[in-house]
């Protein structure tokens, strides 16, 4: 250090002049022109008075010298070495000097600012409710100022500990006590005998272990760090470092290796890990690994302290977010409460009736699509507020997990209705604010339960992959024999093949959800149903079983008229895997006439009107010739006519087809399930559409039915086809715009009643374009009529 910084003690002295004698031990009236008020404390150089500056009018504290030990300098030098250090260090937190001065009667003293307050061990001792961890760690930041000021001018404290902060009523914050750095700075020794009372340079516990270890070496600016980390570590644990019975073996403690780890040590309240880690490296043993000054020990917890404040707000935030969740909750459940209204209200209202029959339900939409926008909106507005939150606080937890949870409903709700790219945008935000909650969810192992009736069939494990645009089954994998309870298996969509001796193999596709499980029990039940594999001879080679279980129904924006997004429960049945064929039905009729029941051939035989005004009209699409109807006109090839699928048919017929053939008609969610599988797929063969898969209007040069079987890729999981193409298929329910009668989720069978306006009809047809083969696509048809575009299905129990 230069020696022009800080003048010799010695000098000082001789510049006040006079001898130096013992204060009073009691106060004075006056000292030089300061009148004397009280006295504010004392400690082992000095009495500290509280007294009235005449000239100014402000009260102002005055240091004494309380005893001069006789002929010994070193308490002289070392009072106005504190008195010069101090009076040249302005800093706004260390205790400003205003005068310095000898009385006639030879008494040393200094003046200071008085400042209304107290120590910060003080604070901590009494657990003050003012000063929370906030505004104590607002104060060490300006402690650390103050001190990096000092070492700026090559003054090291070497006393730093929280005796010696002062923390005023009004904010105010000062470092006191630079005795011992004007006793070091001057050059000083310190007896070896002084170290009980402090005389090492600092106060045991607050003592750097390099200090203890070499107490005559050069104070370095280290040392004073790490009095701050022992002075920081107090201030989050409410006691020292390091505690011993005696001052020796607080020193010991010191150098035996760093103190307990504050986190572990606190008793009041949560100790920050940052700030639990700038106490350690601050306090490091190695100076060399302590933090590279004392103003990025202060830089560091001001940057936790505006960490702390944007966190505060981001809270805020937060809480205003979570304000607005019930409300939007409840604007939902407030528009399927009034949608459910509104459809109650159109249940027998048709098409053709009035305006005056609607309006009422018309309202009830018209509020729960308010309702609806006002959710949305609000929705936006949630997640801007913590959008906001992580602005401030990019690491908040609450944020994170709030969006993390709204993330992954959007990306189950995405995956449910196969939407690639909002599932795909949804998983990344997922994966985004994931702070490892969802880690086994996003990744997680799914679990297979599956019993079959009887037991002991061998199921083999067919992943469903895309190629060519069409979900294929995969190579397959040996499960086991069934039953198989909690069989682990990843996610995904997938076909089980199931075999045992003397029963038809069963096609079983299953999709299994994120860290989720298929077990097959049905609603309201609590235990897995048995997969029935039938007799080998239960089946015909023309015929396919679709087993009993969930399906997903509905929820494709794109398709005509679909269903909402739901998950149906279906029983088994067995399907024919074609629609019925111009060679079948026409044997029928034959049957008919051959029994001597020609009017009611005549009655069911196909004909091409399309709007008749009597279900008899139109003229027949089978010739007849004599007593029998023998086929194809002139103008037809027969054999191909023959496979030809047969349309021109009315409910009445075709329920009197079926009939006769111990078959039905479908349910148009029996016919959506045989077409999609379980999965949800858009298509029988996929999600992906090309003309080239199915019978439609840019199938062909020239649009028109072909015969069953010609388009092998509309197949679906099961193995029926002509599905999404050639001719749609009449289905035996009443089409309303709720769909087809449910208890709960499980489908019932109910069949039109002859005189409903419309039924449904599930499928493309030869004539259509893609969006009518999608398999969630509903058309509604009156049940007299007639069309070229439609044909039947047959269905039946297992």
């Amino acid at each position: 250090m230069a020696s022009e910084a800080v003048p010799s003690p010695m000098r000082s002295f001789a510049a006040l002049g006079g001898a130096v004698v013992d204060a009073p031990q009691t106060v004075e009236e006056r000292l030089g022109r300061y009148q004397i008020l009280g006295e504010l404390g004392r400690g082992g150089m000095g009495r500290v008075l509280r007294a009235l500056d005449p000239e100014i009018g402000r009260e102002v504290a005055v240091k004494v010298l309380l005893r001069p030990h006789g002929s010994d300098p070193e308490p002289l030098e070392r009072f106005i070495a504190e008195a010069r250090i101090t009076g040249q260090l302005e800093h706004p937190n260390i205790v400003p000097v205003y005068d310095v001065g000898v009385t006639e009667q030879g008494q040393v003293y200094y003046v200071m600012k008085r400042v209304a307050g107290q120590s910060l061990d003080a604070v901590l001792t009494t657990a003050s409710e003012d000063w929370s961890l906030h505004r104590l760690l607002a104060a060490f930041v300006s402690v650390c100022a103050a001190v990096s000021f000092a070492h700026s001018r090559g003054v090291i404290h070497q006393d730093l500990k929280p005796q010696n902060i002062i923390l005023g009523a009004f904010d105010e914050v000062l470092v006191l006590d630079w005795g011992l750095a004007a006793l070091l700075r001057a050059g000083l020794d310190i007896p070896d005998a002084t170290i009980s009372s402090g005389g090492l340079g600092g106060t045991p516990g607050f003592i750097a272990p390099e200090a203890i270890r070499a107490p005559n070496a050069p104070p370095t600016p280290w040392m004073d760090q790490w009095s701050l980390g022992a002075t920081l570590y107090t201030v989050l644990c409410g006691r020292p470092p390091y505690e011993g019975p005696t001052a020796r073996a607080t020193l010991d403690a010191t150098l035996a290796g760093p103190p307990i780890d504050p986190r572990l040590r606190s008793s009041g309240r949560a100790v920050p890990n940052e700030l639990a880690e700038l106490c350690q490296q601050a306090m490091h043993a190695d100076p060399a690994r302590r933090l590279p000054d004392v103003a990025a020990l202060g830089a560091a917890v001001r940057a936790f302290l505006e960490g702390s404040q944007r966190r505060a707000r981001a809270l805020v935030l937060v809480a205003e977010a979570d304000a607005l969740a019930p409300q939007i909750q409840a604007q939902r459940e407030e528009a399927a409460r009034l949608n459910k209204a509104a459809e109650a209200q159109l249940v027998g209202v048709r098409g053709l009736d009035p305006i005056e029959k609607k309006r009422a339900a018309w309202a009830l939409q018209d509020a729960a699509a308010a309702a609806e926008r006002a959710a949305a909106l609000q929705q936006v507005v949630w997640e801007e507020r913590l959008q906001g939150a992580l602005q401030l606080s990019p690491d908040l937890h609450e944020a994170h997990v709030r969006l993390a949870l709204h993330h992954r409903r959007l990306l189950e709700a995405a995956e449910a209705r196969r939407d690639p790219g909002a599932a795909s945008r949804a998983e990344w935000l997922l994966r985004q604010h994931d702070r490892g909650h969802h880690r086994r969810w996003l990744a997680g192992t799914g679990a297979l339960t599956l019993h079959t009736d009887p037991p002991g069939a061998t199921a083999r494990l067919h992943p469903l992959i895309v190629e060519d645009r069409q979900l294929r089954p995969a190579r397959g994998v040996a499960m086991g024999e069934t039953p198989l309870t909690d069989h682990p298996i990843a996610p995904g969509c997938y076909l089980i093949v199931l075999d045992h001796p003397g029963h038809a193999s069963v096609r079983y596709p299953i999709q299994i959800p994120r860290a989720g499980r298929w077990d097959g029990v049905p609603p309201g039940e609590d235990a897995p149903l048995a997969i029935r594999l039938p007799k080998t001879e239960a089946l015909g080679p023309e015929d396919v079983l679709v087993p009993a279980g969930w399906f997903w129904a509905g929820g494709d924006d794109e398709a005509p008229d679909s269903l909402s997004l739901r998950r149906v429960w279906v029983d088994s049945f067995v399907a024919r895997r074609h629609p019925v064929t111009n060679a079948e039905y026409l044997l029928w009729i034959n049957t008919l006439i051959q029994a001597g029941q020609s009017e009611e051939a005549e009655l069911h035989v196909p004909r091409d009107v399309q709007r008749p005004t009597h279900p008899t009209e139109g003229a027949p699409l089978f010739k007849r010739e004599g007593s029998k109807f023998f086929g194809p006109p002139s103008d037809h090839d027969p054999d191909r006519w023959a496979r030809l699928p047969v349309i021109g048919v009315n409910l009445q017929s075709a329920r009197a087809f079926a009939a006769a053939q111990g078959w039905r008609l479908p349910n148009e969610l029996e016919r959506e399930k045989l077409a999609r599988g379980v999965d949800g797929r858009r298509f029988p063969w996929g999600d992906h559409h090309d003309p080239a898969m199915s019978c439609g209007v840019l199938s062909q040069t020239l649009p028109q039915p072909v015969p069953v079987g010609s388009f092998p890729l509309d197949c679906s999981v099961y193995g029926a086809s002509g599905l999404a193409g050639n001719v749609r298929d009449l289905c035996d329910n009443e089409w309303t715009e709720q769909g087809p009668a449910q208890d709960g989720e499980r489908l019932i069978h109910q069949p039109a009643a002859l005189d409903v306006p419309f039924v449904s009809a599930r499928g493309g047809a030869w004539s259509s374009t893609a969006v009518l083969s999608r398999s969630a696509a509903r058309l509604a048809d009156a049940p007299s009529t007639r069309y070229a575009v439609r044909g039947l299905r047959l269905i039946r129990a297992l």
